[in-house]
């Protein structure tokens, strides 16, 4: 195969293509996701994937509202402080208590 010339913005350019000659004739084309493939994927592949894991996110998203919401139940004050070079959480429970993170 060899295209002689195309259009680029109404001019016409003029070049020889004949390495297209050279294309293979069947390509392979991944049905899963590899991180040792060098071939192409099918779009349905891909879009599985990620909403695999848009499902996983709002899984987890899910689940730290619900802890945060139990957190904020749990505690009446929080204070953090700096010693040693970490960081101390000091909170306060209802019981009276404190919980040190």
């Amino acid at each position: 195969m060899s295209i002689k010339g195309f259009s680029v913005g109404g001019n016409v350019e003029r070049y020889d293509y004949n390495f297209l000659d050279n294309l293979p004739s069947e390509i392979t084309i991944d049905t899963a996701l590899s991180d040792s493939s060098t071939n192409p994927v099918q779009n349905r592949v891909v879009t599985s994937a990620i909403n695999s894991a848009n499902g996983s996110i709002s899984s987890i998203s899910g689940e730290v509202d619900d802890l945060k919401s139990a957190i904020d139940e749990m505690a009446g004050s929080t204070v953090a402080y700096v010693e040693d070079h970490a960081l101390h959480l000091v909170t306060s429970v209802a019981d009276g208590n404190e919980v040190e993170y």
